[in-house]
């Protein structure tokens, strides 16, 4: 798609300064149902597009189904961590390499490659007590610990797990095809940033599969057990899903939300709702993660998810006061109202 029809986007979320809107981001959002309804919809929403780390939870259903977790005691604290794209805060790092020693591996194993934890950019002044980023920070330590548990159960090398030609992956893109219903012939197939493989749908797609993902229609048992047991290890765990102070551990943390959501980069936000049968997906056309998942919290406002008192608690996702250095409020990033679309 080129820059021109990208722009047909509409415009999901203003940044403010004083009383001129400053910057904008413009996106597209697809609300689907479990029978591939469309329910809701702002822009292009038929666009391919990669899921990045929001298909995490697909990924880690591929371990729960082969008896790979079952295999090694695992249990929910764990599966959290494959969904995870983790700040990198010290009890993450413990976490991922306890679950290692338990698979008989190690740090060495891990094929993520590093990065400076995500907590030091929010915390700039900790980097001078930081003693140094090791595969564990990379916030998708946890999915590359999954990936080498279901290789070691699936009698595979460990060597190479990322290779789209490893059992693991092909396991991997055939439940997210089936869970799509988009062929996975059809998928563009290129590498994440962690060098796992990563694939392209429509948006709508994926918004489908998001629906499938909390209510299970249409999934045989295994799947479905393995789709419901990602859920709940999700809710359960959402800080090990994020981190400190991140919108998704907030949101899943809050009383009355009872979906799950995972961010992934270049703009993606994903929600699932299991109560309204319902798969969100959110694309930002310029990659912007401050304006993904405020639109995200939008489209729960909008299909009046979240209750008045749980709308007040989290009305730092909504909306962000922007400060110049002296403290001192300017502006604001916000959502757009008047957006959505509804089919109904």
């Amino acid at each position: 798609m080129s820059m021109s029809q990208t722009n047909h986007n509409p415009i999901l979320v203003e940044v403010t300064r004083g009383p001129l809107v400053e910057s904008q981001h413009r996106g597209a959002v697809a609300v689907v149902n479990d029978r591939g309804e469309v329910v809701v919809s702002a822009g292009d929403i038929g666009r391919l597009i990669y899921p990045r780390s929001a298909v995490k939870p697909f990924q880690a259903m591929v371990a729960v189904e082969t008896g790979a977790f079952a295999a090694f005691d695992l249990g929910d604290a764990e599966l959290s961590l494959h969904c995870a794209s983790h700040n990198g805060e010290e009890r993450h790092g413990i976490q991922v390499e306890d679950w290692l020693e338990k698979i008989g591996l190690g740090i060495g194993d891990l094929e993520c490659g590093v990065h400076m934890p995500f907590w030091i950019s929010k915390n700039p002044g900790y980097s001078g007590a930081f003693a140094g980023a090791c595969a564990l920070h990379n916030n998708c330590s946890g999915k590359h610990a999954g990936f080498l548990t279901t290789a070691r159960h699936m009698g595979g090398a460990t060597a190479d797990y990322i290779d789209p030609a490893h059992p693991v992956q092909q396991a991997t893109i055939k439940l997210i095809a089936h869970m799509t219903g988009y062929a996975a012939e059809d998928m563009p197939v290129s590498m994440d940033a962690c060098r796992a493989p990563v694939f392209g749908m429509p948006l709508e797609r994926f918004a489908y599969g998001l629906a499938r993902l909390g209510t299970q229609k249409g999934l045989e048992d295994r799947r479905a057990e393995a789709a419901m047991r990602v859920c709940r290890a999700m809710r359960a765990f959402p800080w090990n899903v994020a981190g400190t102070g991140r919108p998704e551990t907030i949101l899943m943390s809050d009383k009355a939300f009872s979906g799950i959501a995972k961010c992934g980069a270049e703009g993606i936000y994903a929600l699932t709702l299991p109560d309204q049968g319902l798969g969100i997906a959110v694309k930002v056309d310029d990659g912007g993660d401050r304006a993904a998942h405020m639109v995200a919290m939008s489209v729960l406002d909008y299909l009046g998810v979240l209750n008045a008192d749980a709308v007040v608690r989290l009305a730092g996702l909504t909306k962000t006061p922007i400060e110049n250095w002296a403290g001192q409020e300017v502006g604001e990033v916000r959502p757009v109202e008047g957006v959505f679309l509804s089919s109904a």
